[in-house]
């Protein structure tokens, strides 16, 4: 080997073979020599430049000072990674914190002894990596900001996309403005509605908070398509889920009622609006429009009780069901109905009387007689697919839930006046039609009679309005024919629809008010023929009494809860000498001691009811069977 390393250098350098064949027997005689040379003894020098004669010795590398070495420039040497046999095994996965220095050592290209391979001893070693299947417990704890998983990078990547996404369309929605109509915002909004129809954008829209910015202003917005577009998102947000308190609070800070108001002033369907020169709208964003108007109709579960969502969505229905969704989350959220008053609720002044108009084009009186008009879709046609019998039943469920709250405040004096004309003229039309067609009050009929129920409470101008309207007969011979076929069901043992017996307590309900606060209840209903229905009441009454006391299924003992509101409109009629008279004729006893048994049984369980209830509900129930306590003693004393 020593003889083939000598010849080697003759052929390359031989001009300085005595003096390297020198340091070489130097080098092997010494035993004391530095421990540096000693482990690079046997080495050859590396060349400098391929165009140069020079060596550099790595003797004079070692020993010379490090800021008099000096190196000439080479060519760089390939990095190459040692070939090693393939064995088979677990294969690495990218999970695999793989790191170039974590597997064998790297080939810096350059033979050995070369200041690249002196580099490669001067690197640190590699810290042993776990094996893809150990489980034990990391040492020095988790890794800081390392990806665990493919599926955290891919997550990673759709958040990146999201946000962009979202910044674009956001940046391209804008503000409302007074002038004209943007196109870029009107794209932008319908995009929006149809991506959030997707899951996963919905969640990371919420997650985002994006609401905050979408309805900043909503109520200055001014133009109907953009309009449209938003009510069509609220829909989508609302009907989803429960909306938080930060969303119903943007709503009512940023007057989205106003925005309301605009769209139920157009009833045309949006696709049809959008035809009209005066729009603005180009044949690409009518088709995009024609889109959202399908997509809002597959949400099916938001147009129940109707069977099927309407064939046309104007402006104004899908403001009713935005309106209608945003008055459902402030009762959840509240826990009643007092968020709806005036206020800061969802209805106010201006959406009242607009509510009030739509059900007002709906009855006959509001049509002409000669027949150039088309006939109305009427209350009792029932909820049906039909785009305006659906605009009917969203503004009487929003009338009737804020019913409640606006007849308990200052502008119950002005429902009495202006409203209670459109209630009592829509009562009396399904009143008249269910008696000639013998058949159940529908959807709509019975939110006109909640209304009736709600606006009559505690008010006897109301109530003095509606008896002489003669609602209370035409209530009475309903409720008379009703109660004769529950008994006979009864009697008989057959079943009976419960949706019946809940419509008869309906009835019983709303006839109760009037009678309670109109003293003039009886008399009137006497003087207009009415003894004669009472007697049908009545007769009820005793046979029902009987039937609900034996009573051994559940169905049947809904039973005394009827024949109790039975016996306390009886009581308050009773309180007229012409009707007392016709109760003790028909009575087996000849007085009054049956109507008044039920009526203290009542008291009974309704205050049990109301101490199990909560403290304002509680009192509610006081209230009542004080009154109805006062009734018993004034039926006593007549008795006497």
């Amino acid at each position: 080997m020593e003889n083939e390393s000598s010849s080697d250098e003759e052929e390359s350098k031989p001009t300085e073979e005595p003096k390297a064949k020198e340091n070489d027997d130097d080098d092997g005689a010494s035993s004391d020599e530095d421990p540096i040379l000693a482990r690079y003894r046997d080495i050859r020098s590396t060349p400098v430049s391929e165009g140069r004669g020079g060596y550099m010795d790595l003797d004079s590398l070692a020993t010379a000072s490090p800021s008099k070495i000096s190196i000439a420039p080479s060519t760089p040497a390939t990095i190459t990674r040692r070939a090693t046999a393939r064995r088979p095994g677990v294969k690495f996965t990218y999970n695999l914190e793989r790191t170039m220095l974590a597997e064998e050592p790297v080939d810096l290209g350059g033979p050995q002894g070369s200041d690249l391979s002196l580099l490669e001893s001067l690197l640190p070693e590699p810290e042993a990596k776990p094996a893809s299947f150990d489980f034990d417990d990391d040492v020095d704890g988790p890794s800081q900001g390392a990806i665990q998983s493919i599926h955290e990078l891919r997550q990673a990547g759709a958040n990146s996309r999201f946000a962009d996404e979202l910044v674009d369309i956001m940046d391209r929605v804008g503000a409302p403005s007074a002038g004209k109509p943007s196109s870029a915002r009107r794209s932008a909004l319908l995009e929006m509605v149809q991506k959030l129809q997707e899951k996963s954008f919905l969640r990371h829209f919420r997650d985002q908070g994006a609401e905050l910015q979408l309805f900043r202003s909503v109520g200055k917005e001014t133009d109907i398509v953009a309009g449209y577009a938003i009510a069509c998102i609220v829909i989508t947000l609302l009907a989803s889920g429960s909306a938080s308190h930060r969303l119903l609070r943007e709503f009512r800070q940023h007057k989205i009622k106003d925005l309301f108001l605009s769209l139920l002033a157009v009833d045309a369907d949006i696709v049809v609006f959008s035809r009209d020169r005066r729009a603005n709208v180009s044949n690409h964003m009518r088709q995009q429009l024609g889109n959202l108007k399908e997509t809002i109709k597959k949400l099916s579960a938001i147009w129940k009780p109707a069977s099927t969502p309407p064939s046309d969505l104007s402006p104004r229905t899908v403001a009713l069901k935005a309106l209608y969704l945003y008055a459902q989350q402030l009762q959840s959220t509240s826990g009643g109905i007092s968020s709806l008053d005036e206020d800061d609720g969802a209805l106010n002044a201006a959406l009242t009387k607009e509510l009030f108009a739509v059900i007002s084009s709906a009855l006959p009186l509001a049509y002409d007689d000669d027949g150039s008009t088309p006939p109305p879709p009427l209350l009792s046609s029932g909820l049906s697919s039909d785009a305006e019998s659906v605009d009917l039943y969203l503004a009487l469920s929003l009338l009737e839930m804020h019913s409640v709250s606006a007849m308990q405040s200052d502008i119950s004096a002005e429902w009495t006046r202006h409203y209670l004309p459109i209630i009592a003229n829509a009562l009396e039309d399904s009143l008249e039609r269910h008696q000639k067609s013998n058949r159940r009050l529908n959807d709509l009929e019975l939110l006109v009679l909640k209304l009736a129920l709600n606006t009559a409470n505690n008010n006897p101008d109301a109530a003095r309005y509606y008896v002489d309207k003669g609602l209370l007969r035409k209530l009475a011979e309903q409720s008379a024919g009703a109660l004769t076929g529950v008994v006979r069901s009864a009697k008989t043992g057959e079943e009976f629809a419960s949706d019946a017996l809940n419509e008869l307590l309906l009835m019983l309900g709303v006839m109760i008010n009037f009678s309670e606060n109109d003293a003039a209840a009886g008399e009137t209903l006497a003087q207009g023929g009415g003894l004669a229905v009472f007697d049908r009441l009545g007769k009820a009454f005793l046979d029902g009494t009987a039937v609900a006391s034996e009573a051994d299924s559940e169905e049947k003992s809904q039973l005394n809860v009827a024949f109790a509101y039975l016996s306390i409109l009886l009581g308050y009629l009773c309180l007229h000498d012409p009707i007392y008279q016709a109760f003790r004729r028909l009575s087996p006893s000849g007085s009054l001691k049956p109507l008044l048994e039920s009526i203290r049984q009542f008291i009974i369980l309704h205050d049990q009811i109301g101490k199990a209830e909560n403290s304002e509900h509680g009192a509610e129930a006081s209230h009542f069977t004080a009154r109805l306590r006062a009734l018993t003693q004034e039926l006593d004393a007549r008795a006497y």
